[in-house]
């Protein structure tokens, strides 16, 4: 997410010739190297808070119709990746924090047949379940078998369990094979 958005203000910086160290001054950091650090997480990845874009267009003097047309552009590829067409997916809460992908039949092919398969699963194994519709939609069900509500997808953030590690990368545990193994999620 924010590839245009990171690009456009990564280009700006370096066209005026402003050095990691002295923009996170400008930007009010004490410490220059810990805001030199967020300036090129953004840059390389586009996680970026309101507040931080607001003072690097103030920073940067940034044209405020260019980032617009970049956040623009960056929604746009998000909307298109969002509606691309993906199966299914059941991720069980094993304890807290720890999340696993489930296999749902291949038999099961409807919304309301994967609903049914998830709660049942849930209240038979005592176990919180997400039932990932699509991009756009997840189904929370507790472990009583019962909905406990369904959300919607939002840039930046998965709309399934997730994991943190080091306070950016999201991932999930997957134990379904014979190893262990982490699924690094990528949203755009």
């Amino acid at each position: 997410m924010n590839k245009h958005l990171s690009d456009y203000v990564s280009q700006q910086r370096q066209l005026k010739g402003i050095r990691l160290g002295p923009l996170a001054e400008m930007l009010g950091y004490k410490n220059r190297s810990k805001g030199a650090q967020r300036i090129l997480a953004f840059e390389r990845g586009g996680e970026i808070t309101d507040d931080f874009l607001i003072k690097l267009i103030r920073a940067l003097d940034l044209d405020e119709n260019e980032v617009s047309e970049a956040m623009n552009k960056d929604l746009a590829e998000w909307e298109e990746w969002l509606n691309e067409p993906v199966p299914m997916r059941m991720i069980v809460r094993i304890m807290a924090a720890v999340y696993c992908p489930h296999s749902i039949p291949e038999s099961i092919t409807t919304v309301e047949d994967a609903e049914a398969y998830a709660r049942q699963f849930a209240k038979e194994k005592r176990l919180r379940v997400c039932l990932a519709l699509n991009r756009r939609e997840s189904v929370w069900i507790g472990a009583d078998g019962e909905i406990e509500g369904r959300t919607y997808a939002e840039p930046g953030i998965p709309n399934i369990p997730y994991t943190t590690l080091g306070g950016t990368q999201k991932f999930l545990f997957d134990f379904s094979g014979r190893t262990f193994k982490l699924e690094v999620l990528k949203e755009r």
